[in-house]
């Protein structure tokens, strides 16, 4: 039988642990419930062998994608198991059967089986692929400065979930790449024409130490949505920054708070700290988040608040 006629059959083995081999590695999709998932770890710990600690993110990602449905089985990926003392131990995928206890439902996955027991020293040596080489490879539109727009979707992806383009998601409620890159195409297709239209301002605003383009083509995107006139006014002046004035005062102060943390953090750091600096990536957006509410605020009482703080804390002197 071929293994694509094996796939066809409902393979839910009670004790897959028992299973008889007569030799060399089989291949075949198993479904696993939550008890037989703990009784397969607990064998193969109970065999002596000692895999790498679990990572709890990992597990309550994995759990996360199983409970809602998008957890993807067919990758190529197996299930590993070998032979220990004549027992067959797991030698690869305790944390998708951790998952699958934490996630309190069945799951199917391929499984091979007779793998040498000496083969786990040479697994997970690959790099794992992120979002950004997931656009590149699946979608020519996304190819253009892929980096940039990886970045700046993920960011759209947090804020969608925690509220924060900065704040990464509780271990709970996160995705693995590959689902997080299509929710990016779903959710907000249009990211790569917002960045073509603004390309040149992004790319010059990243010269001139402005910050990340990532970071502004977040911002732009978020804030064309909203008033069109004055997110072109913001392109304009990072794009030129030497030359266009401000829209606002506020804007002006954004751009030399944000370029006295990144002296800041280069002095700390001896050498100029990249856009991938969270301290510098966290405070470039708030800074400029701020400054788009305040000048969009018609409250005169916390514009009057805000200038006197920054006159007083920050110690710059605003353009009017």
């Amino acid at each position: 039988m071929s293994v694509k006629q094996k796939e066809t059959l409902t393979l839910v083995r009670k004790h897959p642990i028992s299973r008889k081999r007569t030799g060399g590695m089989t291949f075949e999709k198993e479904t696993f419930s939550p008890a037989q998932a703990e009784k397969t770890l607990e064998v193969s710990r109970a065999c002596g062998f000692i895999n790498r600690n679990p990572s709890a993110p990992a597990i309550n990602k994995l759990a996360h994608e199983m409970k809602n449905g998008r957890f993807f089985a067919d990758t190529g990926e197996t299930l590993k198991f070998s032979e220990k003392d004549g027992q067959e131990v797991l030698i690869d995928g305790q944390h998708r059967l951790e998952a699958v206890i934490r996630a309190k439902r069945s799951q199917s996955f391929w499984v091979t089986r007779g793998v040498p027991l000496k083969a786990f020293r040479y697994l997970d040596q690959g790099k794992a692929r992120e979002v950004k080489d997931i656009l590149f490879i699946e979608d020519e539109r996304w190819r253009d400065n892929t980096v940039a727009l990886a970045v700046a979707g993920r960011m759209l992806w947090k804020r969608a979930i925690t509220g924060d383009p900065t704040k990464k998601p509780k271990s709970d409620l996160n995705e693995s790449e590959g689902n997080i890159a299509d929710a990016i195409r779903e959710n907000w297709p249009d990211l790569p024409d917002v960045f073509a239209e603004y390309k040149d301002r992004l790319n010059a605003a990243q010269h001139n130490r402005c910050g990340a383009k990532s970071l502004f083509l977040y911002l732009l995107y978020e804030w064309r949505k909203v008033d069109v006139t004055l997110t072109q006014k913001v392109a304009d002046y990072i794009g030129d920054r030497y030359e266009t004035p401000a829209p606002a005062r506020y804007f002006a102060w954004a751009m030399q708070y944000v370029d006295g943390v990144r002296n800041e953090a280069a002095r700390n750091a001896g050498k100029i700290t990249k856009g991938r600096h969270k301290d510098v990536v966290d405070e470039t957006v708030r800074a400029w988040m701020i400054a788009w509410n305040m000048t969009r605020s018609g409250n005169n009482y916390q514009k009057c608040t805000f200038d006197k703080r920054l006159r007083e804390t920050v110690g710059i002197p605003l353009a009017q």
